[in-house]
């Protein structure tokens, strides 16, 4: 492989969002945008050159032992150690590897051999499902920021605060469950603070999009450790304040 495509640096970001309106929007963010779609696509042709080089992955054991393909025999590219690839019908149009120096050449590589084993300990970066850093990678890459900022957010101390001794119950269906309603809060809490920033997204017909229902208040502790009395409504239910009839029990 050319020794310029040995080094991949990723690029300042992996995500290009919309194009900014150039009339409208800050300058620095449509340079910060032109700039990273610079890179994306200088990026794209750099893993495009470097496919021909992959070893294809053919196997793998419940022991995370995965067995590679030589290039060369994919007719992905041609190679002096194996001098029938340049007999091939296409091999004008493929790239040529390059072989190690001799010192680094081992009889069990990948060089004697049509194939060759790797544990799971090996090159684990190199090995996912999609070449590192190709735009699959990446598409795949891009949910990962947002499940973070959603762990994060379970975990503060000023949310649902899900943590080594948060709940003090045994086994794996109890502690389930209890994640599960973390999570719904968690929910409840993001869609009533989305509400609060976005009157205009109430929507009395949609289930989530109503806001939430009308409260009574609740108990819950302060940072001092004190109980007290929650009655602070965001969006009333519409539906409850309208039409009392319709909840005779409160």
């Amino acid at each position: 492989m050319p020794a310029e495509l040995d080094d991949v640096d990723p690029p300042e970001s992996m995500i290009l969002g919309p194009e900014p309106d150039r009339a409208t929007a800050d300058r620095r963010a449509v340079e910060k945008w032109d700039r990273t779609k610079r890179s994306l696509e200088t990026l794209d042709a750099v893993m495009a050159a470097r496919a021909p080089y992959l070893l294809q992955r053919i196997a793998r054991d419940r022991f995370g032992k995965e067995r590679f393909r030589c290039p060369v025999f994919n007719n992905q590219c041609v190679c002096p150690l194996r001098e029938w690839s340049y007999k091939m019908p296409n091999a004008s149009e493929l790239p040529e590897v390059t072989p190690p120096p001799a010192q680094l050449l081992v009889e069990d590589g990948v060089c004697f051999q049509e194939t060759v084993t790797f544990p799971p300990s090996v090159a684990a970066k190199t090995r996912q499902r999609f070449q590192w850093l190709c735009r699959p990678w990446r598409r795949m890459y891009a949910p990962r920021t947002t499940v973070e900022r959603s762990f994060a957010g379970m975990k503060g101390s000023a949310t649902e605060r899900v943590e080594r001794g948060w709940i003090h119950l045994h086994g794996r269906v109890k502690t389930s469950f209890m994640l599960a309603v973390a999570v719904m809060s968690q929910n409840l809490r993001l869609s009533i603070k989305y509400l609060k920033e976005n009157p205009d997204a109430l929507d009395p017909t949609d289930p989530v999009l109503r806001g939430p229902a009308e409260s009574y208040g609740h108990e819950a502790l302060n940072a001092l450790g004190e109980i007290e009395r929650w009655e602070h409504l965001l969006n009333p239910d519409q539906d409850r304040n309208q039409n009392p009839d319709l909840h005779p029990g409160d």
